[in-house]
């Protein structure tokens, strides 16, 4: 992800154990150009993408995985190679630390979209 020739396609992980909520966002996340957007459904994976130093994604969307050991320290990692942070149903004050974006279930698209926007990208009609 975000090699010198994708400069203008947006990168994302997306962490959860739903394959549906992955399509669906990954789906929405392209709505507004090209995007490139890899599903991990478990921290394990990430942990394991995260030793790829080339791995940096723009934007990083985390549901359901927030007890899984070692995703403090995958948080960390995204954050620092500049991934923009989305939390989905989880730990409010640490979201808050991070300047992560939140998302509450059941979301719609008027939840979605400003996530999206702040995503760099734009919400489905």
């Amino acid at each position: 992800m975000n090699y010198p020739s994708d400069r203008q396609r947006k990168s994302f992980v997306i962490l959860t154990p739903n394959y549906v909520e992955a399509i669906d966002l990954a789906e929405a996340l392209a709505f507004d150009g090209p995007s490139e957007a890899l599903h991990v459904p478990t921290a394990a994976e990430l942990v394991a993408k995260l030793a790829n130093a080339d791995f940096r994604p723009d934007g990083a969307i985390l549901a359901g995985a927030f007890a899984e050991p070692h995703l403090d320290a995958c948080i960390l990692q995204l954050k620092a190679r500049g991934a923009r942070l989305v939390f989905v149903d989880g730990r409010d004050e640490y979201a808050r630390e991070l300047g992560a974006l939140q998302l509450r279930r059941p979301y719609g698209a008027e939840d979605l979209g400003p996530v999206l926007a702040a995503l760099g990208g734009q919400p489905p009609c």
